[in-house]
């Protein structure tokens, strides 16, 4: 049982690559689910939220994810890494896009990559 659980320990602390400058070295990965990606998002003349928020939907070839939170910082594809399209919309507004956003990880979890969407009234 004791030869069970020192490999089970061994297995959680190596497996995922170097640490990143928030873990300490040898220290084990934390539960916590990162966001992949974080939007901002506000009007371009104001620089105020956008009045009933906005739709924020990330793409990944089949995988898709549309984004939690309060405006105007938005939340989405926790732990996953990726290269994404990410698409802004709101009522009263132009569209908002973005292609190509490459999100990698380190050892434990993905690499936030932060967004700042400013929307053009139409």
């Amino acid at each position: 049982m004791k030869t069970l659980l020192a490999l089970v320990a061994l297995v959680s602390l190596v497996g995922c690559g170097e640490h990143s400058a928030t873990e300490t070295p040898g220290a084990g990965c934390t539960d916590n689910a990162i966001p992949a990606i974080t939007v901002t998002i506000v009007d371009a003349l104001t620089s105020q939220p956008i009045p009933g928020g906005a739709l924020v939907i990330a793409r990944d070839g089949a995988y898709a994810d549309t984004a939690a939170g309060q405006p105007p910082l938005y939340f989405m594809a926790y732990e996953r890494s990726g290269t994404y399209s990410v698409s802004v919309a709101s009522p009263g507004y132009r569209p908002w896009n973005l292609e190509g956003l490459v999100v990698m990880r380190d050892r434990c979890h993905v690499k936030t990559v932060p967004l700042a969407a400013r929307l053009m009234v139409l």
